[in-house]
């Protein structure tokens, strides 16, 4: 009987349902509680059949808007014009989006109010870009974000995994299969926290992939304009037996 382990990364959205407010954490992790959330998240549709449009809007807790994004609701897709803004209510960042893709002009900014960056997409590709000073003046240009990042990358995590993960006895025996989803949040540090089953299926499975990915070794984290912060991830883990 030979065994598989596959995985690979995504992240995480939450969207909210019609007439629904979701409450967050600070890690943007859906609460129960409202006493507990950092921030709520309100949907609106307008328009109908193929061009209805769902627009997600997130608010503190204090009724401060910080985020707003339209998707096509027939294709999930994003489309036309994405804000966020600071806690305060400045302007933090604008883009636009067509059929899910950045397209047009993305620009950030400092929490001071100053342009941070303008960057032109075309199809979802960065054709041009340019970073600035506080004061206005061009400097060297990095990205706007890039990703948490397991060590040596997708390729490394899956040698972590083929190393590490056992496929449970009793789910073999029982030729049990399944995808396993786990969440967690990359720290600032790298450091791992808030390690879960996303969507519970087989105990032993869910038990086995849990205890892989909390005995992980630290992560890159995630950068976003220069600063490390945050992130939220998501690893689907594929349970599968091949009967040769």
């Amino acid at each position: 009987m030979k065994l598989f382990f596959t995985a690979a990364f995504t992240l995480i959205s939450f969207f909210a349902a019609a007439q629904e407010r979701k409450y967050l954490d600070t890690n943007w992790q859906i609460v129960l509680d409202s006493s507990s959330a950092k921030y709520y998240e309100e949907v609106a549709f307008s328009g109908s059949g193929a061009n209805a449009i769902k627009t997600n809007r997130t608010y503190t807790m204090a009724g401060q808007l910080i985020k707003e994004e339209s998707s096509n609701e027939k294709t999930r897709f994003m489309a036309g014009g994405s804000k966020e803004w600071f806690e305060d209510g400045k302007i933090a960042k604008t883009s636009n989006y067509v059929n899910g893709s950045l397209e047009g002009e993305f620009r950030s900014y400092y929490k001071t109010g100053e342009l941070r960056r303008i960057d032109i997409y075309k199809d979802g590709k960065l054709i041009q870009g340019k970073c600035l000073t506080k004061a206005g003046a061009d400097t060297t240009y990095y990205p706007h974000e890039t990703s948490a990042e397991f060590p040596g990358g997708a390729q490394g995590f899956i040698r972590y995994l083929n190393n590490t993960l056992k496929y449970p006895a009793a789910a073999k025996k029982n030729y049990i299969q399944g995808k396993v989803l786990v969440q967690f949040v990359v720290n600032p540090d790298g450091s791992l926290s808030g390690t879960r089953i996303s969507r519970p299926g087989d105990a032993d499975l869910d038990a086995e992939a849990l205890r892989v990915v909390s005995q992980m070794p630290n992560w890159k984290p995630a950068v976003k304009e220069g600063e490390r912060v945050s992130q939220r991830m998501v690893i689907p883990v594929n349970f599968s037996l091949d009967r040769r």
